[in-house]
């Protein structure tokens, strides 16, 4: 069940970021394109453009560094032999995950948002 959860939840993020991305390239154009008019959007422009990419950089790193938790997380559950106790202490574990997950996924919707 957790695993659906988790895969669902990846899916609907990847989905919701393509979507998010052709969102902001069609933004992102017509601020290029307004830019060429007016010097002082220029600048902001570059620290608009600066700060989106290290926040969106940030975010990633944290969602791959889940991923690769989550995965680790499967494959004790899948192979480890754990006791009863064990096996839900992982699965609280894995759980606290993906509710961390679905955190900076909602902090990206907002900052693809704004």
């Amino acid at each position: 069940m957790a695993l659906a959860k988790r895969d669902m939840c990846i899916q609907r993020m990847e989905s919701e970021l393509i979507n998010r991305q052709n969102f902001m390239n069609s933004k992102g154009d017509e601020i290029v394109s307004n830019a060429t008019i007016n010097p002082l959007l220029k600048k902001v422009l570059k620290e608009y453009v600066d700060y989106y990419d290290e926040e969106t950089s940030i975010l990633r790193h944290k969602q791959d560094g889940m991923s690769k938790i989550l995965h680790y997380l499967d494959k004790i559950i899948d192979e480890g032999g754990l006791s009863k106790e064990d096996l839900a202490k992982t699965q609280d574990h894995y759980n606290r995950i993906l509710n961390k997950f679905e955190e900076v996924d909602n902090k990206m919707q907002s900052l693809i948002s704004n």
